[in-house]
C-alpha cells in the first residue's frame, strides 16, 4: 500500500509541469483505449500497461492556422519498457517541441500516468480495466495557465472480442471560474477486417470525423490517419502517416519474411557453451589476457539460449532450414546431448540442416552434434577426427614432486578419487574400474545417437567409428561422413544454387506477442537458478565464460529471492559442478531443504537439472529435490567426503626456511603447516570425514524415494561416479532429460498446463560494480584460473589446476576430480 501511494504522489506532483493535444496522430480514439503510442497525447496512464518497447516516426500535412495555409508536423517517440516514453517533434510555426510522459500499474487492472512538455503543459491520466469486456479512462489537461481545465473521459466495450470495440468519449472545457464552458461528443468504432488491419472510426461535432487504418507485419507497421485537427469546423483537414515498431509482436496474416521464400537461419557454431548469459566486458572490468595465445578470446554460448532459439526456428513456418559453418565448439558431454537433442528436433521438424566447415578437422566431439545434418561440406583436407570415446585425467604429483609440495589426502574410500590427480602419477585400479564403466556408458551413448541421427545400424554405426579417424577426405565422404568437399567460395555459389535468403541467427528471437485482452491472465513464472563451478563460501566469481567459482552467500541469494517471490511457481536449480567445501555444500542445500517444507506459504516445487556434471557437492546441495533430472551423458554421483590440503613445509626447509615453537598441550599444533600430518591427526580427519559421510548418506537417503537403505547405499557411494543412464538405473536420478524436460517437470509439479507459456526468471542477478566488491574481497581477489592464459589446447591439458582454489582453506571437501576431459 505505501508504494502505491507513493507513486500517486510522485505523479501527481510530476503532473503540475504540462500537456500538448495531438490526440489523432497514431489512431488515438480514445481516453479509455490509449496504451500504444498514443497514450503521449490521450491517456498517459497506458504507459502504464505492459507494451515492451515501442518506437515511431510519423509525418502529418495539415492547416492549422486560420489562412488554412499547409504545413507538415514531423514527429518521432520511444516508448520504455520501464513506463516512461519521449516524444520529440517539428514543424514549421513552432519549430521544436518534446514531451515526456510516465505511466505505471498501482493497482489490479488501475493505471495511472502523467505528461509534461516544453510548452510547460501538463496532464495526469487514470486507466481501469475492469474486464476484457469494459474499460474505462479519463484525462485531466491544463490550459495555457497551468491549471487543470480540460476533462476527457471515455467508456469502450467489447462485445464480444478484441476483434471489435465501441464507446463513447466526452471533452468538457471550464472557464476560469469552473463553469462549464464546452464540450464535445465523441463515438468510435475500432474493428479488424483481417488479421494486421485494423479500422479506426471516430466521429464528432456533427459530421465532424477521424479515420485511421493500421497494418502491421508483427513488429512492424505502418498508421495512416485522416481528420480535423480543428475540431469546431469539418472544413479543415489533415492526412498523416507513421511508422512504428513494436518489441511485442502481432498477430498477422502479413510477415516480411513471407514476402522471400526458400528462407534459411545461418549459424556460426562455435565457442565455449556456458550456462548463465555470458557477462559483458566493460571499461571498468580488470581482468586481462596476459598472453597472445590465451584463450580468452573465445566467443561464449549460453545453452539454454541456443536451445529456445533452435526450437523458435522449429515453430516458424515461414523458415525452411539452418545453415551451420561449423568451427571449435568446447562443451562437455551434457550439454553436448543437448546440443544434439535440439537439432534432431529441428531435423525431424522438417527443416533442412547444410553444415559446412573449413577448419583443419571436425573433432571427434564436434562431429557428434552435427551428425544429423542433412548435407555436411568440408574443405578438401579437412579429416573428420571420428575414433570413439578418449577419457584423459591430468595428474600433478610429478609437478608438486620437482617442486617439493606434499598433499596431504584423507578419504572415505579409494573411489573417492578427487585428490588422485595430485598423489598419483597414473589412474588406480579403483578410477579404473570405475571411470572404465563411465566411458562404456558413454560409448553407448554414442553409437545409439550416431545411429539415430545417421540412420545407420549400429553394428554400421560401431564398425565406422572403430575404422577412424578419417585424415583422408575422401574416406570421410566413402564413410557417408561428409556429402561432399567445397572450397568456400563453391558452397557461396551452391547456396546462391539454391536461392536461399540467409537470415542472421541473431535475429531469431522468441517471440513476445502484443496481448490484447485487457484483463489477461498472469503468466505463470519458473525461476532457474545457475548453480556453476567449485563449490566454495563466500560469492561466487561469474566471468565471460560463465562460474569458475560457486559461492554459498550468492546461491543461497538467489533461493531465497525465488522463494519469497509470489509470482514464481517453482525453481528450477541447474547444476554444473563438481562439489567443493562441505561447509557451503551444506549451507547451499539448507535453503533448498527450507524451500522444500516451507509453512509460511513459499512452498514450492524444486527440480534439479544436471548439466555436464553434477557430482559430489554438486549431487549434494540437491540430492533432497523434488525432482532431479539429468542427461544420459551427464556425470554424478561421487556421494563421498575428502580432506586435501597442499603442504609446503619440505619446500620451505629446501630453500632455507624453518621453523620452531612451543604448545601448552599436545593437539595445540593440531595440523600445523610447518610440518607433515601425523597418524593421530590423520585418524581424527578421518573421523570426521566419516562423520560428513553418514549425514551425506542420510540427506540422500531422505531425498530419493528409491533408495532406502542406509548400508546398501555404499553399493553406489563410496565416492563412485555415475552416468546420467546408470544413475537413473540406481535411484540417484528421478528421469533423464536437460533442461526442456526439467521445464516440463515444474510445469508439471506447479500444475500449470504443459501447452501455457511461461516467463523465465534467471537467477543469481548481475550485480552491479561487482568488480570494486572482489578487489575488497580476500578469498574472491585470490581466485586465479590459470588456463585463461594459456593457448586452448594447452590449457585442456592443465585445467586440473583450477582445482588449487577450492583447496585454498583446507576444508573438508565434497568434490570429484576436478576435470573430465571426454575426447
Amino acid at each position: 500500500m505505501k508504494k502505491i501511494i507513493l507513486n500517486l504522489i510522485l505523479i501527481m506532483n510530476l503532473s503540475l509541469f504540462g500537456l500538448n493535444d495531438f490526440s489523432n496522430i497514431w489512431g488515438g480514439l480514445s481516453v479509455s483505449l490509449s496504451d500504444d503510442l498514443d497514450a503521449m497525447y490521450l491517456n498517459p496512464a497506458g504507459f502504464g500497461v505492459d507494451r515492451g518497447k515501442q518506437s515511431g516516426f510519423n509525418i502529418q500535412q495539415g492547416n492549422f492556422d486560420s489562412n488554412h495555409t499547409n504545413y507538415h508536423i514531423f514527429s518521432s517517440i520511444y516508448r520504455w519498457e520501464s513506463g516512461f516514453g519521449f516524444e520529440s517533434r517539428y514543424d514549421e510555426i513552432n519549430k521544436y517541441h518534446w514531451s515526456l510522459g510516465y505511466g505505471t500499474k498501482i493497482l489490479d487492472k488501475l493505471y495511472s500516468g502523467f505528461t509534461i512538455n516544453k510548452s510547460e503543459d501538463y496532464s495526469f491520466g487514470m486507466l481501469y480495466r475492469y474486464s476484457n469486456n469494459l474499460s474505462t479512462g479519463f484525462t485531466l489537461f491544463s490550459n495555457n495557465e497551468n491549471t487543470f481545465r480540460k476533462i476527457r473521459y471515455g467508456l469502450a466495450i467489447r462485445p464480444y472480442s478484441p476483434k471489435f470495440t465501441i464507446g463513447f468519449d466526452k471533452l468538457i472545457n471550464y472557464n476560469d471560474n469552473w463553469g462549464k464552458d464546452n464540450s464535445t461528443d465523441f463515438y468510435f468504432i475500432n474493428f479488424d477486417i483481417a488479421k494486421g488491419f485494423n479500422v479506426g472510426i471516430n466521429k464528432y461535432e456533427g459530421k465532424n470525423y477521424s479515420l485511421s487504418l493500421s497494418i502491421n507485419l508483427g513488429n512492424n507497421g505502418v498508421n495512416i490517419n485522416n481528420y480535423s485537427p480543428n475540431q469546431s469546423s469539418n472544413s479543415i483537414t489533415a492526412n498523416g502517416i507513421g511508422f512504428f515498431n513494436y518489441s511485442q509482436k502481432q498477430k498477422s496474416d502479413i510477415n516480411l519474411i513471407n514476402l522471400k521464400s526458400n528462407n534459411y537461419v545461418e549459424l556460426d557454431l562455435q565457442g565455449i557453451f556456458i550456462e548463465e548469459k555470458p557477462v559483458r566486458k566493460s571499461v571498468l572490468n580488470f581482468e586481462i589476457n596476459l598472453l597472445p595465445f590465451g584463450n580468452n578470446n573465445l566467443k561464449a554460448i549460453q545453452l539454454r539460449n541456443f536451445i529456445v532459439k533452435i526450437d523458435e526456428i522449429i515453430k516458424k513456418d515461414n523458415i525452411n532450414g539452418l545453415i551451420i559453418n561449423l568451427g571449435r565448439v568446447q562443451a562437455g558431454f551434457g550439454k553436448r546431448k543437448e546440443i544434439f537433442k535440439s537439432l534432431m528436433r529441428l531435423k525431424e521438424s522438417g527443416k533442412e540442416i547444410i553444415v559446412f566447415c573449413e577448419k583443419n578437422d571436425i573433432s571427434n566431439m564436434d562431429y557428434y552434434i552435427i551428425s544429423m545434418a542433412d548435407y555436411i561440406y568440408t574443405t578438401p583436407h579437412t579429416s573428420v577426427d571420428l575414433k570413439g570415446i578418449n577419457m584423459e585425467m591430468t595428474f600433478l604429483k610429478g609437478l608438486l614432486d620437482t617442486v617439493s609440495i606434499v598433499p596431504e589426502v584423507v578419504r572415505i574410500s579409494p573411489y573417492k578419487t578427487a585428490g588422485d590427480p595430485l598423489i598419483n602419477e597414473k589412474m588406480s585400479e579403483e578410477m579404473k574400474e570405475n571411470y572404465g564403466q563411465l566411458i562404456n556408458d558413454f560409448y553407448t551413448i554414442m553409437i545409439n545417437d550416431l545411429s539415430e541421427s545417421k540412420n545407420w545400424s549400429k553394428e554400421k554405426t560401431k564398425r565406422t567409428i572403430e575404422n577412424g579417424p578419417y585424415y583422408s577426405n575422401k574416406e570421410a565422404i566413402n564413410a557417408g561422413l561428409i556429402d561432399k568437399s567445397l572450397y568456400p567460395d563453391q558452397f557461396d555459389d551452391l547456396i546462391k544454387l539454391k536461392k536461399i535468403n540467409k537470415i542472421n541467427w541473431s535475429e531469431i528471437q522468441p517471440d513476445n506477442y502484443y496481448v490484447e485482452d485487457w484483463t489477461p491472465e498472469d503468466t505463470p513464472k519458473i525461476a532457474i537458478i545457475y548453480a556453476v563451478g567449485g563449490i566454495v563460501s563466500g560469492d561466487s566469481n561469474p566471468g565471460p565464460f560463465g562460474s569458475s567459482i560457486m559461492g554459498d552467500q550468492t546461491i543461497r541469494k538467489a533461493i531465497i529471492e525465488a522463494r519469497e517471490d509470489k509470482n514464481i511457481n517453482a525453481i528450477i536449480l541447474r547444476i554444473d559442478s563438481g562439489g567443493g567445501s562441505v561447509l557451503a555444500s551444506d549451507m547451499i542445500w539448507r535453503e533448498i531443504n527450507r524451500t522444500i517444507n516451507d509453512t509460511s506459504g513459499n512452498k514450492k516445487p524444486v527440480i534439479v537439472s544436471m548439466s555436464d556434471v553434477a557430482a559430489s557437492g554438486g549431487y549434494y546441495i540437491g540430492c533432497e529435490a523434488d525432482k532431479i533430472l539429468a542427461e544420459s551423458s551427464s556425470i554424478t554421483g561421487s556421494i563421498g567426503v575428502i580432506w586435501v590440503r597442499l603442504n609446503f613445509s619440505d619446500l620451505l626447509n629446501r630453500i632455507g626456511i624453518k621453523f620452531d615453537g612451543l604448545k601448552s598441550n599436545e593437539n595445540a599444533d593440531f595440523l600445523s603447516g610447518s610440518r607433515l600430518m601425523t597418524e593421530e591427526e590423520k585418524n581424527k580427519i578421518f573421523n570426521i570425514i566419516n562423520e560428513s559421510y553418514s549425514d551425506f548418506k542420510e540427506k540422500v537417503i531422505n531425498g530419493r524415494e528409491k533408495l532406502n537403505d542406509f548400508d546398501q547405499l555404499d553399493e553406489i557411494a563410496l565416492g563412485r561416479i555415475w552416468s546420467g543412464n546408470s544413475a537413473n538405473q540406481n535411484g540417484l536420478i528421478d528421469e533423464i532429460g536437460g533442461i526442456v524436460e526439467a521445464l516440463e517437470s515444474a510445469k508439471n509439479l506447479a500444475n500449470i498446463n504443459l501447452t501455457s507459456e511461461v516467463n523465465i526468471e534467471e537467477f543469481p542477478k548481475p550485480e552491479p560494480f561487482r568488480f570494486l566488491k572482489l578487489l575488497n574481497d580476500e578469498k574472491s581477489a585470490s581466485i586465479l584460473k590459470f588456463d585463461d592464459f594459456l593457448p586452448t589446447d594447452l590449457s585442456t591439458k592443465l585445467s586440473a589446476l583450477n582445482l588449487l582454489p577450492v583447496l585454498i582453506d583446507n576444508e573438508l571437501q565434497l568434490l570429484m576430480p576436478y576435470q573430465i576431459t571426454i575426447n
